[in-house]
């Protein structure tokens, strides 16, 4: 592996060029082809002729710039194995850093819009952007961090500070580029894909009796153009971040909400009757009923204020976000409680500062929480029950759900789990101070082979039900990690760390980083399951193909894997070519992921059904989890006595 990626290795060249410039894209073609057979029902995209062409032609003309730059000026090749030896800020690169993955994108999206192939829009190139900011994450930018230090981190500055200079043309543009656009992407996304039947909707009873009125269509239109320009006129790095990172969260609680709730807002009827009449109604056939809660029309709106109140006084600006407020209720497109609820998120997302440091200050107590008790020469350890109520409960829930396959099928896939998850903790990372670890990819395994075994005939369902329920697992198992001291970040600054004081901790024992700030890893690991949750239910729900449900958790499990292991400090991780086992791992489990997504299979059926005998066999296994990662044996020397 070290031959084949050393700097001069023309071999390694040729494969690793060959593999993104020809293997990837027939891959990702085929991938779209298959998934279009396999789910026929998704909406069509239509484009003409005209825009696939400028995707594809502009794509290209960013890929062809950002390579020659890269070889030109930066003397070395656009490969992430074989880096150019200077840092190119020229040409292109003055204004887009990453162009060539902006031109795989818009390529990638032309090409898909020319041949119709709807799953390429709706599905791959979602998996494809996430690849490409894993890989910057995960990789390249820490990377470029490394070798270039100062001189990446000045160019890279696009960000705003908190500060009351003015904003730079980086930092609008970052805006519009990292905020706003992406925004609107994922809402015509949700506004495409989430269904409009079955929704209930947010109206009080009174509210139906209130008349539509038209003329609100104005203070309700002049919302885009209120938003739209706030990154131009901002007067101060301060309060366009404010706006930007208060948008992140908002946006990422609004559009949860729209998927995990099924209301809506069915506009409120009306004649048509002038010519704001005619514009409201164009109005409502563009947008939604199923993205009305909470409503991100009146967040944006609340939001820009405070860029603008440094503009045009602090009164004007809250008058004109009040009005446009009001006027979601006028023209019967949103309830109040939409209304309110958009506000209230407003609100909330101002406080992300304050929410990252009370969420690290949770992490950080929860990291120093360890508490043991002795039983004889018997351990009992409080970081076992996460783990314990989080496998119990997973195992519960796929017996409720999935009542048509027998109990025993899911214990033994289960408990198949544990053990594989012990067995490659033993072989990778035990030592004479960790006897008895666990690792994720040895459950997978382990509980995949038991699927073959003794599921062959339910095997669809009993991995896609496996596969929504995993996230949640290893999202309350994180806890469990917290206060051991496993899966625990390098070392940072103060602002984005937690420190260890407890002893026996790991990151204290093994590390060495005593009271030091390392990056909160498990907490991104929690973010990343709590988004597959959300996702996989979902789908689950929906009724689409059981493959599709497996692929997607192994991709996206292995994007956010990939990510989290370029934040971690474990010494006993082994690395290759600079990457980490796992993150070698990774990448072999996204494209596993893939070619999974690609067979034929039933769709996912879940029918809730409640069975004692479910419940008391999920308490066993969930007691069986603790005693095996919370009981422990500490003065033995034998194999698998210690935890610690």
């Amino acid at each position: 592996m070290k031959q084949l990626f050393s700097k001069d290795s023309t071999i390694g060249k040729i494969v690793y060029g060959a593999m993104f410039c020809f293997v990837l894209p027939v891959i990702l073609g085929f991938w779209a082809y298959r998934l279009d057979i396999l789910i026929p029902g998704l909406p069509k995209v239509k484009t003409g002729i005209y825009l696939p062409v400028l995707f594809i032609v502009s794509g290209i003309w960013f890929m062809i710039k950002g390579m020659w730059h890269l070889w030109k000026d930066g003397k070395g090749l656009p490969m992430n194995a074989f880096p150019p030896s200077e840092f190119v800020r020229k040409g292109v690169y003055r204004w887009i850093s990453h162009p060539i993955y902006l031109g795989s994108v818009l390529t990638l999206a032309g090409i898909f819009f020319l041949f119709g192939l709807a799953s390429g829009v709706w599905i791959i190139i979602p998996c494809f952007i996430v690849g490409i900011f894993v890989l910057l994450f995960g990789y390249e930018i820490p990377d470029l961090q490394r070798r270039f230090g100062k001189e990446y981190k000045e160019a890279e500055t696009v960000f705003p500070a908190f500060s009351n200079k003015k904003p730079t043309a980086g930092n609008r543009l970052a805006a519009y580029f990292f905020i706003l656009i992406p925004w609107l992407l994922i809402y015509l996304y949700l506004s495409e894909l989430l269904p409009v039947e079955n929704l209930h909707d947010t109206y009080f009873s009174v509210e139906y009796t209130w008349k539509v009125q038209t003329w609100a269509v104005i203070p309700y239109l002049v919302t885009y153009l209120w938003v739209a320009i706030v990154p131009l006129v901002a007067k101060s790095q301060k309060s366009l971040r404010r706006f930007m990172f208060a948008g992140i969260l908002g946006s990422m609680i609004g559009f949860s909400c729209f998927v995990l709730f099924p209301l809506g807002a069915t506009p409120r009827p009306f004649i048509v009757r002038d010519v704001w009449g005619e514009w409201l109604q164009i109005q409502r056939e563009m947008d939604t009923s199923a993205c009305a809660f909470p409503s991100l029309h009146v967040f944006w709106a609340c939001l820009s204020v405070i860029v603008w109140k440094e503009i045009i006084s602090k009164w004007i600006s809250w008058g004109i976000a009040m009005l446009i407020s009001i006027s979601c209720i006028l023209t019967g497109v949103h309830s109040v409680l939409d209304v309110v609820s958009g506000f209230i998120l407003m609100l909330v997302s101002l406080q992300y500062s304050q929410i990252y440091k009370m969420i690290l200050l949770y992490c950080e107590k929860l990291a120093n929480s360890w508490q043991e008790w002795k039983v004889g020469k018997v351990r009992i350890i409080n970081h076992g029950v996460y783990v314990g109520l989080a496998s119990g409960f997973g195992l519960l829930l796929m017996g409720l759900f999935l009542p048509q396959i027998p109990f025993w099928k899911l214990a033994v896939v289960s408990l198949a789990g544990l053990v594989g998850a012990g067995i490659w903790g033993q072989w990778l990372e035990a030592s004479s101070q960790l006897m008895r670890p666990f690792g994720y990819y040895g459950g997978v395994f382990g509980g995949s082979v038991a699927m073959i075994l003794v599921g062959f005939q339910d095997f669809w369902q009993l991995s896609a039900a496996f596969a929504c329920v995993a996230p949640w697992v290893q999202a309350v198992g994180r806890l469990r990690c917290f206060v051991q001291g496993c899966c625990h970040g390098r070392v940072c600054n103060e602002k984005h760390g937690v420190h260890y004081r407890k002893p026996l901790n790991r990151v204290v024992r093994i590390a060495g980083l005593y009271n030091r700030p390392v990056y909160p890893t498990q907490l991104y690991s929690i973010i990343g399951n709590s988004f597959l949750i959300i996702l996989l239910w979902t789908l689950a729900f929906h009724g689409l193909p059981a493959s599709l449900i497996i692929g997607l958790y192994l991709f996206f499990s292995a994007c956010f894997r990939f990510f989290e292991e370029a934040f971690r400090g474990e010494p006993q991780t082994p690395s290759y070519s600079h990457l980490s086992v796992y993150q070698w791992l990774a990448v072999g489990f996204a494209m596993a992921g893939i070619i999974l997504s690609m067979f034929s299979s039933p769709e996912m059926n879940l029918h809730f059904v409640w069975r004692n005998d479910v419940l008391f066999t999920s308490l066993a296994y969930g007691v069986l989890v603790w005693m095996a990662m919370g009981v422990d044996v500490p003065d033995s020397q034998r194999p698998m006595s210690r935890l610690t």
